[in-house]
């Protein structure tokens, strides 16, 4: 059962096919522009675990959350995240934001144990909408959805990582909590060897 939030967007495909290629312009900006105009508040956005049916949706948010970081990563890579969420030896968990269109946000979590707490954290990895739903409710349902989820497995606490220059999801994020202040450091370690 998915939890419902109020707030999503629904463009008709006979829209979408009436849209077109601008002259001169960019036909996703065109789109982004239309899909806005036919923004329904109120409608729910429903939140639930992601199925194996939902992987050419699913594909499609990962490629934009990609492209949001400007990364590429290896299709060998896509496939291994894509499997570890059906896989029960692997603690790596999705959930989809779905409004009357299909998914059109994605969040990834795991959980963690803690030299600090005795029941561990949970870590929300990626959170990503789709840009043309930005702004609809779909980024505070994901977010109140692996919360519960954090709830249920009694964490101590959520988590999660976003560039300091990423102002859309810093709105919303700061109506949840203030940022902790700390700064991450990253040490590549693929090709290095252990010796």
């Amino acid at each position: 059962m998915g939890l419902k939030h109020s707030g999503a967007i629904h463009v008709p495909h006979e829209l979408i096919r009436q849209a077109g290629q601008p002259e001169g312009g960019s036909w996703s900006l065109s789109f982004r522009a239309l899909a806005h105009q036919r923004i329904q508040w109120g409608v729910p956005t429903i939140v639930r675990e992601l199925k194996e049916s939902d992987k050419s949706a699913w594909l499609v948010l990962w490629k934009g959350y990609q492209d949001f970081y400007k990364v590429d990563l290896r299709p060998e890579q896509t496939e291994l995240t894509w499997k570890s969420f059906f896989n029960p030896k692997i603690e790596s968990f999705a959930l989809v934001a779905e409004s009357e269109s299909g998914p059109i946000g994605l969040a990834h979590y795991s959980f963690q144990s803690s030299t600090w707490a005795e029941a561990g954290y949970c870590y929300l990895e990626d959170l990503f909408v789709d840009p043309v739903a930005s702004g609809a409710g779909a980024g505070g349902a994901l977010l109140d959805a692996v919360k519960a989820k954090a709830l249920a497995a009694k964490s101590v606490r959520l988590y999660w990582n976003t560039d300091a220059t990423n102002t859309v999801a810093r709105f919303l994020y700061d109506r949840y909590v203030k940022e902790s202040g700390k700064v991450q450091y990253r040490m590549p370690l693929e090709g290095l060897s252990a010796g």
